[in-house]
């Protein structure tokens, strides 16, 4: 074992920490820490740590109130009837704090080894503050899944936003399509999603939406996700680009070589690369690449290591197999349609769900008394913010 000599400096800022409180951080300080609050939940837990820091901020300002109607996606030329709704949900981490108490029991330890992980949660913002809760990451409501807690009070859960998604409603007909969402600090914010094959934007205001002039890729569009706050699309080739401000196209990949068997293309992004993955007819079914930015071309990659990636309707993301246990191993991928299927990078399985109980713990909380005894508990204390369904 190292032992350090404890210097004049050290106690020096050993005095000045026990000399100054949180609360007395300099407006500058706090004001620099602020800005750096990008989602609702680090917004809520800034302003409840003291009365100081409560006053320096206003709550949590949304840049768009949601949900939002705005037209129909078509081209400028041809007006549509109809209206689409804009809405917005959140996946969490959902994460019981430890209970000094829960030792004892089997049951006991048992419920807390699940429960101690967590789970994921997907919350549908309806209107202002009040919240749908949607089972895992699907659109499914939570009555269909009876474990499902009726509130949430941060002051008893840590919840860790995990990614944002975005749906055009069309209440004529019931359907729905995913829509990206981008606001920016230097622009207006703003949509882009893809009709039969066509790539759309829209300003969040403006009457109608434009389409995307590209004439090699038009018709062809299969996805686009926000990937370093701009638009990044890919068509049923794997050719990829980017949007700017000014709407225009960059390529950023050139398709993929030798890949002709492929009827899906989805982007993701994972630990700040891009990553393509792309749908077999046949084994090995699921292909994964990552962009080489410099060669502007996609490689394929055998491994995901530690990450486990989340395919969805309306959004993908990844999140490390760490932060879910010791049953629940990376390198694997999980879709939602058209049901709950994990797919292995490493052996090329795909199976459903219920063959890996490890995995089933991220969409499904305890079904315990334990939990149902923690959750009425919290929802008779007051908390910065609670999730009601």
């Amino acid at each position: 074992m190292f032992s350090f000599p404890v210097t004049e400096s050290c106690r020096n800022i050993q005095a000045m920490r026990s000399r100054f409180a949180w609360s007395d951080l300099p407006k500058e300080l706090l004001e620099i820490i602020a800005n750096s609050l990008l989602t609702r939940e680090d917004v809520c837990r800034f302003r409840a740590v003291c009365k100081s820091w409560r006053s320096s901020i206003p709550p949590f300002q949304k840049p768009i109130s949601l949900p939002l109607e705005v037209p129909y996606p078509t081209p400028s030329y041809h007006r549509h009837p109809n209206i689409a709704i804009l809405t917005e949900s959140t996946i969490y981490h959902v994460q019981p704090f430890p209970s000094p108490n829960s030792q004892a029991s089997t049951s006991t330890s048992t419920w807390a080894n699940w429960a101690s992980w967590g789970w994921l949660v997907k919350v549908e913002e309806m209107e202002a503050r009040l919240f749908r809760v949607l089972g895992s990451i699907s659109c499914q409501p939570s009555y269909r899944f009876p474990t499902f807690p009726k509130s949430i009070n941060l002051l008893d859960f840590q919840v860790s936003e995990l990614a944002k998604a975005y749906s055009l409603h069309f209440p004529k007909n019931g359907g729905t399509c995913k829509v990206v969402f981008s606001s920016r600090p230097d622009d207006c914010p703003s949509l882009m999603t893809i009709c039969a094959g066509l790539l759309f934007h829209q300003k969040i205001g403006d009457d109608k939406w434009t389409l995307i002039d590209d004439i090699v890729s038009q018709l062809c569009y299969e996805d686009v996700i926000l990937y370093n706050n701009r638009f990044c699309a890919v068509d049923e080739d794997g050719r990829t680009l980017v949007i700017d401000s000014t709407l225009k196209v960059i390529e950023i990949a050139s398709p993929l070589k030798n890949e002709k068997n492929g009827h899906d293309k989805i982007l993701v992004e994972s630990v700040g690369e891009l990553l393509l993955v792309e749908r077999l007819c046949k084994k090995p079914y699921i292909k994964v690449f990552k962009l080489k930015v410099k060669e502007k071309e996609w490689v394929e990659v055998k491994s995901l290591d530690d990450r486990i990636m989340f395919l969805g309707g309306d959004c993908s993301f990844c999140v490390a197999a760490k932060d879910f246990g010791n049953e629940c191993k990376g390198n694997c991928i999980f879709f939602t349609y058209p049901r709950f299927t994990v797919f292995n990078l490493e052996d090329s399985s795909l199976l459903s769900l219920h063959k890996h109980p490890g995995y089933n713990n991220f969409f499904y909380p305890p079904p315990s008394d334990h939990r149902k005894k923690s959750v009425e508990k919290s929802s008779k204390k007051p908390g910065p913010c609670v999730y009601c369904p």
